[in-house]
């Protein structure tokens, strides 16, 4: 029996080290990962592109979600993010027939500029968190008069 122990290790070692590997890949695989990022407005062209090549990725993988967030500048309003992130989602449905189902849209915040990150997202993997956005605390304004 001791003279077999030794290869009894060999052999636990050896299936030890094939299936690590596949178990890691297995969980690197459903985690959400960054398809595209750009900051600024872009011209037509160049989001329409851009937005192809999300829609090629998630008809590779179809159970696999898009989130499109988009981070406004500091000077402004909500409403940008907004309108551009429903800008990105309406050409995907209507242009390249992408379920709406399968496209989540977020006001990533305040940032230093106007910036958009595509993100696919697999079946079970966390949603992509927001990142750089600020908080400033809103000055109430008193009309030139100082409270006591």
């Amino acid at each position: 029996m001791n003279k077999l122990k030794p290869f009894f290790i060999l052999i636990a070692i050896a299936v030890a080290l094939t299936l690590v590997p596949s178990s890691v890949a297995q969980e690197s695989s459903q985690s959400a990962r960054k398809f595209d990022e750009f900051i600024g407005e872009l011209d037509e062209e160049d989001l329409i592109a851009r937005l192809d090549n999300l829609a090629i990725a998630l008809q590779h993988q179809p159970n696999a979600l898009a989130h499109i967030i988009v981070y406004r500048s500091r000077c402004d309003p909500p409403s940008v993010s907004h309108r551009h992130a429903l800008l990105a989602r309406d050409y995907l449905v209507k242009a390249r027939g992408i379920s709406r189902n399968k496209l989540v849209t977020a006001d990533g915040g305040m940032s230093g500029c106007l910036m958009h990150e595509l993100w696919i997202v697999p079946p079970g993997a966390a949603a992509p968190e927001r990142r750089f956005t600020y908080r400033y605390l809103w000055k109430r304004r008193t009309g030139g008069r100082r409270r006591a």
